[in-house]
């Protein structure tokens, strides 16, 4: 015998658009919003018919004559946003981020702990700062879709454009190195990166870097010796110099991206510029004819 998927799968949508919630389902609504009753204070909504009808859109609903498809709605938004963390979870939680780390991943204000959702919890888990080595196995698995228009290529770098709103007519022109390692740090002052630098390095005889200043703050360029943006062991190099986390998912997947175009909404008389070398270490031939390129580049 042979069966017609789509139409098992419009036969099955149609079960659930009709058939009415059993009593069980009916109890286990009900004992899940108790939990969101014992857990709020003051409660979202003060009836679970009133935050029934706010979840479906509905005014008045009669949960008794809910639907399959309506109810399921229903469970799952109660268990992903009003339901507290499972207290395991929440222990591993408490035990990487500050409160305020949270409150910052979140982007609202967080009094305690007990405030965080299971859907709380997994925005937190797509974050870097939370877990890292996960956040970078799927970042660099993510298919890419950005429109570049690739102007020159070689084994070494590439030139292109790339569609953004930020830059003069939608463009943004931008040099993409495989191997010279770089680090962006936004909001940082000259003394806090050399500081860390200080901190980082007790001998910096053997290390070298050259840094260039932003319109937010600082990139710097690692020249004691070429990188691959392919490694693990890169990523976690970067991590441990502190550099913006998202710009070090976004380097492992497409390489070291440097943006050429200034960007309109903010007076950039230069996009970056040299500003000193740190560390007396010795300097790579190869990192040096990269930082030459880029040079030309910004010219």
């Amino acid at each position: 015998m042979t069966y017609n998927l789509e139409l098992l799968k419009i036969e099955y949508q149609r079960y659930q658009d009709e058939r009415l919630i059993t009593q069980k389902q009916l109890n286990f609504v009900e004992t899940l919003y108790q939990q969101v009753v014992d857990h709020k204070n003051p409660l979202p909504f003060q009836t679970l018919d009133s935050l029934i009808g706010e979840i479906l859109a509905i005014d008045n609903p009669d949960i008794s004559h809910l639907k399959h498809r309506e109810v399921t709605r229903v469970i799952v938004y109660i268990q992903r946003n009003l339901l507290p963390l499972e207290s395991n979870k929440l222990k591993i939680l408490t035990n990487h981020l500050s409160l305020e780390e949270i409150s910052t991943i979140l982007k609202r204000p967080l009094i305690n702990y007990q405030e965080i959702t299971r859907k709380d919890y997994f925005l937190i888990s797509q974050n870097p700062k939370y877990n890292f080595n996960k956040c970078l196995e799927k970042f660099k698995n993510i298919g890419y879709d950005q429109k570049d228009t690739v102007l020159y290529q070689c084994p070494d770098y590439e030139h292109g454009i790339q569609n953004s709103e930020l830059c003069q007519d939608g463009k943004m022109g931008y040099l993409k190195f495989y191997d010279l390692l770089t680090l962006d740090y936004d909001g940082w002052t000259l003394t806090e990166i050399t500081d860390l630098l200080t901190t980082l390095f007790k001998d910096p005889k053997k290390v070298s870097f050259a840094v260039y200043q932003t319109f937010n703050g600082y990139h710097l360029y690692y020249l004691t010796k070429p990188t691959n943006h392919l490694e693990v062991t890169t990523c976690q190099f970067m991590k441990t110099l502190k550099c913006d986390l998202w710009y070090i998912m976004f380097s492992h997947r497409n390489g070291f991206r440097i943006r050429l175009s200034p960007k309109i909404n903010r007076p950039e008389t230069y996009v970056e510029r040299f500003c000193q070398y740190w560390g007396q270490g010795e300097k790579h031939p190869t990192c040096l004819h990269y930082l030459d390129i880029l040079n030309r580049y910004l010219c």
